[in-house]
């Protein structure tokens, strides 16, 4: 009597032990597919910040090109032109810095987030906006006639 209960001892506990090695292994698999997604997870969203980042760089160069061209067809004032005349042709046009975009807006009422000096979705959302319930061409860009108008917020 006493084998075989030595002998189901041993059964169960070899039993037991495989069953246990088992569920290591099929949990360690688990673990090892969860990292992996991880690792693809983190790599999809790298690319995502990097497209963000080259599409804000990308819209504000087209920005400053626009703003070349229009600067480039400057018409200069007539040195015949009354001093008058000449003060009202040559106010010069200053392109805000990020920040401070983001600062008249914020002061408007328009933009709630950080003033971080990066112009992100969020940021041209509340230009657009800006634009648009002040009669502007609402394109996202702060040019001249944007500025004018939000650059008011700033100085107040």
């Amino acid at each position: 009597m006493k084998q075989w209960v030595a002998v189901g001892v041993v059964v169960c506990v070899t039993t037991v032990g495989c069953t246990t090695t088992k569920q290591y292994q099929k949990q360690e698999g688990t673990a090892t597919l969860l990292e992996e997604r991880i690792v693809r997870l983190e790599e999809r969203v790298v690319a995502v910040e990097d497209e963000q980042r080259r599409s804000s760089e990308a819209s504000w160069r087209t920005e400053d090109a626009d703003e070349a061209r229009d600067e480039a067809f400057v018409i200069e004032p007539s040195p015949l032109a009354s001093a008058t005349s000449r003060e009202a042709t040559s106010d010069e046009f200053v392109k805000p810095s990020s920040r401070q975009v983001q600062q008249a807006l914020h002061k408007a009422g328009y933009y709630h987030g950080s003033v971080d000096g990066k112009i992100g979705p969020k940021t041209k959302q509340a230009i657009k906006q800006f634009q648009q319930e002040h009669g502007l061409v609402a394109d996202g860009k702060v040019g001249r006639s944007t500025w004018g108008v939000l650059g008011k917020y700033l100085e107040g």
